[in-house]
């Protein structure tokens, strides 16, 4: 809740309001196809806006980014920060990530031609992951998560309407 709370904060304060729904709606497509925790996608997804101050790209970014940590078992956060630096110019993080690409294939490349290249390695990557046993599991792990989260919302809002959201019998 507070990870949504601050994406939606920062949608807002980048006028991406409109796109905050489709986003979020993106994030729970993603983790229940690739089994990655609603947290761990809102939190790169974040970073990724304020880095490109676009849900569109940060979105393409998050979804090679899944590729990528499926395809060589890095961390998805790790993969996130080096793409984001390598946003911004620094591709050294990117090349540290040992999946194939030299920090000397990397000079002369703008971003785009890095993703495009990043795409064509490991495009599909997630969803075969995800088709694994373990992704399986991981999916099913994620679809419990969510299921715990909407029940916990829905006793907490009974139990709330039983006592008064909060006031006492006294009042």
């Amino acid at each position: 809740q507070v990870l949504t709370a601050q994406l939606a904060n920062s949608f807002k304060n980048l006028g991406l309001q409109i796109q905050l729904f489709s986003t979020e709606s993106t994030i729970k497509t993603f983790a229940e196809k690739y089994g990655i925790s609603i947290e761990t996608l809102t939190s790169n997804m974040q970073t990724l806006v304020q880095t490109t101050k676009s849900a569109a790209s940060a979105t393409d970014i998050l979804q090679t980014a899944i590729n990528v940590s499926a395809a060589n078992g890095k961390d998805l956060t790790e993969v996130v920060t080096a793409l984001e630096k390598a946003s911004k110019g620094s591709t050294v993080a990117l090349s540290r990530l040992g999946i194939g690409i030299g920090i000397a294939d990397l000079k002369g490349k703008s971003f785009q031609q890095v993703m495009d290249q990043l795409n064509s390695m490991f495009k599909g990557a997630g969803a075969a992951a995800a088709d694994t046993y373990q992704g399986k599991l991981n999916r099913l792990k994620v679809g419990f998560e969510e299921l715990k989260v909407n029940i916990g919302e829905g006793l907490t809002n009974a139990f709330a309407g039983l006592v008064g959201n909060g006031k006492s019998i006294d009042q």
